[in-house]
């Protein structure tokens, strides 16, 4: 993997507000960090997660 390659493709610009990928772009970053091997609260603050808790939600939203 590039060391910059989105983790999660982003949606085709479809004149969406910007804060439609603005979740997207910060699980992306969080996955990154994650993979490196940082750990997961640092991880969460890191990435504008407000706890760890909130950090598991989304991951669990956007892979199931």
């Amino acid at each position: 993997m590039e060391p910059y390659a989105p983790v999660v493709p982003l949606p085709v610009p479809d004149r969406s507000p910007p804060n439609h990928a603005a979740p997207l772009v910060s699980f992306d970053h969080a996955a990154h960090l994650l993979a490196a091997g940082n750990a997961a609260a640092q991880v969460a603050a890191a990435s504008g997660y407000v706890d760890q808790a909130h950090l598991h939600r989304e991951v669990k939203a956007f892979t199931g």
